[in-house]
């Protein structure tokens, strides 16, 4: 299950883009569950 090293690179940049986002998110949600 080797993945090729550019395979494993963008992979990662896509991962860099979205991940803040996806935390912010998380963060949301959980701010929005401790409220009720």
């Amino acid at each position: 299950m080797h993945q090729p090293h550019y395979m494993r690179a963008s992979v990662r940049h896509v991962w860099d883009m979205h991940l803040p986002h996806y935390v912010s998110q998380c963060k949301t949600l959980s701010r929005t569950w401790h409220r009720h």
